[in-house]
């Protein structure tokens, strides 16, 4: 085509790798850039409120916050209901599984105990599995339920939650993928556990008006924020209760906004149960609670049976 032959330098400059760097002994001991995701963002002051006109009107402002800012998109689960199986069926040591479909079409693994007497409207509890814990474990935490045969159970896995969790590198990846679609791991799970707490109100053999939600440690601020988000949730425990969203469960933005410790008085005046102990944060709660003439409502539990069967006297949820 006539166009001139035209060679090109490749020839390299070795430049040792000391000379690269910005900082070629490392950072400054003073740098802070893994804090600016704490120093950015206003932290949400928290303080309580002088009367409980006052805490009303903080209470409105923070579900609508949540709503809008932290969880917008967790609540768009489909009407789905537990499987109706006949009370014979029994798979492993008492438990039937079932099949539930979170929201967003995820496949969730869940498994239910039923008292003997098919006739009768039982209490409901959910458990919501944490990492690390599997059917296992969780039946000996939930033991005394089933041989008291009182309440209809659901235990919910939300996704990478099971006998086969994901791995560091898909976990690593599922966390950086939620953050693009405006969610965390966290929030995706409470999208399930949302799901299946309406599974549970919607089977025929609850009694919608006594449905507690429970949960361990990351888990136990699932099981909170299921009972924030469904009003219709009688109760709810805590075990092991993490003391502050710095630690778990993680949600975009809410710190802007909130924390645990005041997050667990928007339940009131429905029960905010801590089993075996609360959290020394979990004060901040009981400060709200004596405000708004629910303090009985905020306490320490030492029976999951007693208070999913509405025993809470002496013996079976003690104030702290």
């Amino acid at each position: 085509m006539g166009i001139p032959e035209r060679t090109v330098d490749t020839a390299v400059e070795e430049i040792p790798g000391r000379d690269l760097v910005v900082f070629p002994d490392g950072p400054p001991r003073a740098a802070r850039n893994h804090l600016l995701h704490e120093l950015l963002p206003p932290p949400a002051t928290l303080s309580p409120p002088a009367t409980a006109v006052a805490w009303e009107r903080r209470k409105a402002l923070l579900l609508s916050q949540i709503r809008e800012h932290v969880l917008p998109d967790v609540e768009t689960a489909p009407e789905t209901t537990v499987p109706r199986l006949p009370h014979e069926v029994r798979e492993g040591p008492g438990w039937t599984e079932v099949k539930l479909v979170s929201g967003d079409g995820t496949p969730l693994r869940g498994l239910m105990f039923r008292p003997k007497e098919a006739q009768k409207k039982y209490p409901g509890l959910l458990y919501i599995a944490a990492e690390g814990e599997n059917q296992q474990s969780i039946g000996r935490t939930l033991t005394r339920v089933r041989q008291s045969s009182n309440a209809v159970v659901l235990i919910v896995f939300p996704r990478g939650v099971s006998d086969r969790p994901w791995d560091d590198m898909f976990r690593r990846t599922a966390m950086r993928n939620a953050i693009v679609i405006g969610h965390t791991t966290e929030s995706l799970r409470l999208a399930d556990a949302l799901t299946a707490a309406r599974a549970l109100m919607n089977d025929t053999q609850v009694d919608r008006a006594r449905v507690t939600v429970l949960g361990r440690r990351a888990a136990a601020g699932l099981a909170l924020y299921t009972a924030i988000l469904r009003p219709e949730v009688a109760q709810v425990a805590l075990l092991e209760a993490p003391a502050t969203h710095k630690d778990n469960p993680v949600f975009l933005h809410v710190l802007r906004h909130t924390d645990l410790a005041e997050a667990a008085a928007l339940v009131l005046p429905r029960r905010v149960a801590f089993i075996g102990g609360m959290p020394e944060a979990f004060r901040f709660t009981k400060e709200i609670a004596a405000v708004t003439g629910n303090l009985k409502q905020v306490g320490v539990t030492m029976s999951i049976e007693g208070l999913v069967e509405g025993r809470t006297g002496h013996g079976f949820a003690a104030g702290w």
